[in-house]
């Protein structure tokens, strides 16, 4: 029988100075807007638990340093994907890729096309789900820090927001590895989760 044919290539990464992408001040939206979208949702949350957030004295400098501590966490995050990955990436799964490598050293061709991740079968699979657990470490260290400080004022509403915030995790691997773009429902109920807690801490930050 003849040998099935070999699925298509990846779509080659831009490279040079003339791929455009957008300019770094398009973060701000993106920075800015998901931290009042999470005072709404904690507010919402707050009155369905019934709980109050707010506490007295100087710890509410600390609740204000953990938003800080998240938009700076989300900053890091978009730089790369707003600023430099529309320049390099279209879309689809060659985006699954956090770095590019080229060939080079004595033996190595002149041109040499750019190194990716295997996107397809089961090899491709095992990268994007091992790529959605780098992205869940990249992004947990202001969910992480806030998780105390936010039982403190609201257990209950921490408490749903971990929940949340771990089923989004899950669904967002399981997702990804299926293909790009399935993990979207996944990130969107974790970064849900993640920005109530950040309101919850606003809100302290604020009582």
């Amino acid at each position: 029988e003849p040998a099935p044919p070999a699925p298509p290539p990846p779509a080659d990464p831009k490279t040079g100075d003339e791929a455009k992408g957008a300019p770094a001040f398009a973060l701000l939206p993106a920075v800015v807007a998901p931290c009042a979208i999470g005072v709404l949702g904690a507010l919402a949350l707050l009155k369905c638990t019934g709980e109050t957030a707010s506490t007295e004295g100087d710890l509410k400098y600390v609740y204000g340093a953990l938003v800080v501590l998240s938009r700076c966490v989300a900053f890091v995050n978009f730089y790369p994907t707003i600023v430099w990955k529309t320049k390099v990436m279209e879309k689809g799964n060659i985006r699954a890729n956090p770095f590019l490598y080229k060939i080079f050293g004595e033996g190595a061709p002149a041109k040499t096309a750019t190194v990716l991740f295997i996107e397809d079968g089961a090899a491709g699979g095992y990268n994007r789900s091992n790529r959605s657990l780098h992205h869940m470490v990249e992004n947990m260290a202001g969910p992480l820090a806030a998780l105390w400080p936010c039982a403190l004022v609201a257990p209950k509403a921490t408490s749903a927001c971990v929940c949340l915030w771990s089923v989004g995790r899950v669904a967002h691997q399981v997702g990804y590895a299926d293909g790009y773009g399935k993990h979207g429902p996944g990130f969107a109920l974790s970064l849900l989760a993640a920005l109530c807690l950040e309101g919850i801490c606003a809100l302290t930050a604020m009582s």
